[in-house]
């Protein structure tokens, strides 16, 4: 009776608090778990493609986010092609300069069948990157828009690179 009191209190305990752990601890995603727009430039070679779980964009809102970063002048390009970006001479030199350009991009900007109409894209055309939050919920929209628009401000006063903020958190 004892053996199958302490089986059950085990069952009851042990398991749920294993599985929570698990759950939990960090590991790497499998490629089924990313953006359909993180696994279409996951191997290329001239864009850094990253996928974030739960990113945490301010302390009460957590994203899943995709980050693109061009590596080659070809990889910029098919950026701001997929984005539909266009850097004007007026932009060119502010990026001279050492300002950013942002563009803050949703699915209607984009080329079709990029973004999602609950994704909300951030390009920076001095550091030649995109971050994607993904299935942005259309009641947090605006509250997220600030929060983004509020990081990228923080970065930009710091004269820094966004990403490089983001990794050292």
């Amino acid at each position: 009776m004892k053996r199958r009191l302490l089986i059950t209190l085990f069952l009851l305990i042990v398991v749920p608090l294993t599985v929570g752990f698990v759950r939990m601890h960090p590991r790497a995603l499998e490629p089924w778990e990313c953006s359909e727009l993180y696994q279409r430039y996951a191997d290329s070679p001239d864009i850094r493609a990253t996928y974030v779980k739960n990113y945490r964009v301010n302390d009460t809102l957590t994203l899943n986010a995709t980050l693109l970063e061009a590596l080659t002048d070809s990889g910029w390009a098919e950026l701001t092609n997929v984005f539909n970006i266009s850097i004007m001479p007026h932009d060119q030199a502010a990026i001279d300069k050492g300002y950013d350009v942002l563009s803050l991009i949703n699915n209607d900007r984009c080329q079709k069948g990029l973004l999602s109409s609950s994704d909300i894209a951030v390009l920076s055309c001095r550091n030649k990157y995109a971050c994607v939050f993904n299935n942005v919920d259309s009641i947090y929209y605006d509250k997220i828009i600030d929060a983004v628009l509020s990081k990228i401000f923080k970065s930009l006063n710091n004269n820094s690179n966004f990403i490089q903020n983001e990794e050292t958190l």
